[in-house]
């Protein structure tokens, strides 16, 4: 099974395709995405720091929340689970995108496992360097029944910030 590894958004996806920036290792850095505004959730959870969003969050919230908002096809609402602090327009576009492609796959399974320690957390593209925007503590994976697509997996870096679990993703460190 090959691993694409898409970084904005830090999110890992296992699929049986191919892509033409594809390495042959079988990993992927997902190169930036432009989206206008419009295609944009509502500001209202992007605007929103992360001390604003439903705390304190366990994992077993944290889990349950993004069960029920991919069911209900909620950007928004997954969103508010990610520790958005530093994130700029370019990153949440890229990962409204990941997120908007895994709607129309079928959860079979989730877990909360513990971190490879082969992740990679810094990384710099197109010149810009980017880190995670909170340390790692676990990684999340949604599995994904059969499909067309061949996507079998998402996963997500986890980490904490004041008792509280988010889904974490990229952040600029320099430009």
């Amino acid at each position: 099974m090959k691993k694409l590894l898409y970084f904005l958004p830090i999110i890992v996806l296992a699929a049986g395709c191919k892509s033409s920036g594809q390495s042959q290792s079988g990993s992927q850095q997902r190169p930036p995405v432009s989206q206008t505004n419009s295609q944009l959730p509502s500001p209202g959870i992007n605007s929103q720091k992360p001390s604003e969003a439903k705390n304190p969050r366990s994992l077993d919230q944290l889990v349950q929340a993004y069960k029920k908002a991919h069911a209900a096809k909620d950007v928004n609402a997954i969103l508010a689970l990610f520790y958005t602090e530093g994130v700029d327009e370019k990153t949440k576009a890229t990962l409204v995108k990941s997120l908007n492609n895994d709607f129309p796959l079928e959860i079979e399974s989730m877990e909360i496992v513990e971190p490879s320690k082969n992740n990679i957390y810094e990384y710099t593209q197109g010149g810009i360097q980017y880190k995670v925007n909170l340390p790692v503590i676990k990684e999340f994976k949604i599995h994904y029944k059969q499909n067309t697509t061949g996507q079998t997996y998402t996963s997500y870096y986890v980490g904490e910030k004041n008792g509280s679990y988010y889904l974490v993703t990229a952040t600029l460190v320099s430009q």
